[in-house]
């Protein structure tokens, strides 16, 4: 409950409700241990996780769909209530040196996100806050740790989707027509900018076995954690807005394990025609058939937006 007055004899008070109205299909905190491969399906997702060619499961995942974020309020004795906003929440977290700080992100970011009352009105401010104050409580938290996690979020409000990015995964819309958009860009030490802006601080980029890698060691140029390579390695994520509209079919979201092996179209043909059950599953499988081997750990969920805007409307 938060109270604000002024200097008139009129005050307000905001009630702001945060409600899980769907609890068997709105919320999941998987039992993942180091080396466990699991998938799971909804009539709105496909989810399916696999260890691959490492020896730890380090990726997390979080998802809570069919949230009502509403806000309430009093004006001189008068109740107001703002039209319900229903939110899914979408988020892959691939950690790197441990699975410890992926962990961390998938139980508490969506709380600093979602459970501050300017998110819907102030979306931008309010996940650069988050990034920026649980960056701060991990490395207060994980202090001996030398390990982190980059994130990729997909979040669907109404119309609208926001897609929060740091470090080297991707998400993609594909179009009921299947051209396929790719919805991010990977923070990673072969793009210029990124090197730029490392060199600037007075960090470096070199080549180790053909791959750029910051300080000569890390793979991406964002992430949580990572305090070895603070400040080479920021926090700050990119946050794209989009619109969905009628012809938006799939969002699918992954690790870099997926797209390393695989392009945007090789994933828009094979969803062409195939219903969600099993989608995220049965993708890994493929490229995993095809490739013969896949290195990384491999995380992919498929949301099927046109069924989410369906059942929003029921």
């Amino acid at each position: 409950m938060l109270n604000f007055s002024s200097d008139s004899s009129e005050s307000l008070t905001l009630d702001f409700s945060f409600l899980d109205q769907t609890p068997s299909d709105s919320f999941s905190n998987l039992p993942i241990s180091k080396y466990e491969d699991f998938s799971e399906n909804s009539p709105c997702y496909s989810l399916s996780m696999n260890i691959c060619g490492r020896r730890q499961m380090q990726d997390r995942v979080k998802f809570l769909t069919f949230l009502i974020f509403s806000i309430t309020f009093l004006i001189k004795a008068k109740v107001y209530t703002t039209p319900d906003n229903q939110i899914h929440y979408f988020a892959v977290f691939d950690g790197h040196g441990s699975e410890k700080i992926a962990d961390f992100l998938s139980i508490k970011l969506h709380e600093y996100l979602l459970q501050n009352t300017d998110f819907l009105s102030n979306p931008i401010s309010t996940i650069k806050s988050a990034f920026a104050l649980i960056n701060q409580e991990v490395t207060a938290a994980f202090s001996n740790e030398d390990g982190g996690s980059v994130v990729i979020i997909c979040i669907i409000v109404q119309n609208r989707l926001f897609v929060v990015n740091l470090g080297d995964s991707r998400a993609i819309l594909i179009k009921k027509n299947q051209k396929v958009f790719q919805l991010n860009c990977e923070h990673t030490p072969d793009k210029p900018e990124e090197c730029q802006r490392i060199e600037r601080m007075g960090g470096y980029v070199i080549n180790v076995n053909e791959k750029p890698r910051v300080q000569g060691s890390l793979a991406v140029t964002r992430s949580i954690g990572d305090p070895i390579y603070k400040p080479f390695v920021s926090c700050e994520p990119d946050i794209y807005e989009y619109g969905l509209d009628e012809n938006s079919k799939y969002l699918v979201l992954a690790s870099d394990g997926l797209w390393n092996e695989c392009r945007n179209e090789d994933v828009g043909e094979f969803l062409k025609g195939r219903g969600i059950e099993n989608a995220a599953k049965q993708l890994i499988e493929k490229i995993g058939e095809e490739k013969g081997f896949i290195e990384d750990n491999t995380t992919v969920i498929c949301v099927d937006v046109e069924e989410i805007k369906r059942r929003s409307r029921v």
